[in-house]
């Protein structure tokens, strides 16, 4: 029991089954075609901001609220596979922001595809470090994504000064 607690405080995908990656890609399948044709919505929330996006005919409510339960959607199977891996969450879409730039109808498939690759990177560095021993992916992705983020928030900070 001590070790399903861990495993799923620190994150793992050790013991994911075939039926969870089908589960999360037949979510995905529904909720990629619908964010990429929203991206020009978003777009104009995020460029414009909310009064101009309504200008502009976006819904703005409505776009925000089906955008949330898309991605609370996408977050709570995840977790509930996986574990909590918090940090890919926090810094993918910051790392594909500042090679992408801000476009979402780019930015959404390239954070996907960055938090893969951190992911996998994490998990193949966690499984290799201390071998035969593994060290749950969220302690690697921790390690990682912290001072990421930690010069991230500093780098926001001195732009805004």
């Amino acid at each position: 029991m001590l070790a399903a607690i861990v495993r799923w405080t620190w994150g793992s995908v050790n013991n994911s089954a075939w039926y969870q990656v089908l589960a999360l890609f037949a979510l995905l399948a529904l909720a990629f075609p619908y964010i990429r044709f929203r991206s020009s919505a978003l777009n104009a929330i995020a460029f414009a901001g909310d009064d101009s996006a309504k200008s502009l005919g976006v819904a703005v409510s409505t776009v925000r609220l089906q955008t949330i339960a898309i991605a609370a959607t996408l977050t709570a199977v995840t977790i509930a596979f996986t574990g909590i891996i918090g940090f890919v969450g926090l810094v993918a879409p910051h790392i594909a922001r500042l090679v992408v730039g801000p476009n979402h109808r780019f930015l959404i498939a390239f954070s996907a595809i960055i938090g893969a690759l951190l992911l996998v990177v994490a998990d193949a560095v966690g499984r290799l470090v201390i071998s035969p021993g593994v060290i749950p992916v969220g302690i690697i992705d921790a390690l990682v994504g912290a001072p990421i983020f930690l010069y991230l928030i500093l780098s926001r900070q001195k732009a805004i000064e």
